[in-house]
């Protein structure tokens, strides 16, 4: 009976050591490779990013001469203490919108950096800014990951 009962101990120890506890996934965190990441997080959420947008936008005089609208998208990189770097024009329209973009990109310092597992990581961007000629509100759409 000792006998059956170490057997079956063993047994039992040695199939939970293979077992893992499996983490949910937020809605917020993201599982790539093994790893639950959490990606880079502007402080405030998207809300704060319209009202940035909202305030600070001002249309170029002669894309708005021109007629010119449309969506620029900036992509960069939100470093491990937060802050924007490597911004670039992942997709243009124009010169004067896409340089509006930009000015407004790097008034969106305040970030929650990412993480992998714990650890602060860079975290690559893409944010959209939707310009439309004439429009008292602006239609946001969200930021993602490269």
């Amino acid at each position: 009976m000792r006998y059956f009962a170490m057997i079956f101990l063993l047994t039992f120890l040695w199939i939970n050591s293979f077992c893992q506890i499996k983490k949910e996934n937020t809605e917020e965190s993201i599982f790539i490779d093994g790893c639950i990441e959490f990606p880079a997080k502007y402080i405030g959420g998207q809300k704060a990013i319209v009202s940035c947008m909202l305030l600070n936008m001002e249309y170029p005089s002669d894309a708005e001469k021109l007629g010119i609208e449309g969506k620029v998208i900036v992509q960069f990189i939100v470093d491990t203490f937060g802050r924007v770097k490597n911004i670039k024009i992942n997709k243009g329209i124009y010169l004067a919108l896409n340089n509006e973009a930009l000015r407004l990109t790097k008034l969106l310092s305040n970030w929650m950096p990412a993480t992998r597992n714990g650890k602060k990581i860079d975290w690559p961007v893409h944010l959209p800014f939707v310009f439309a000629i004439g429009k008292e509100e602006i239609k946001f759409i969200p930021y993602k990951c490269l």
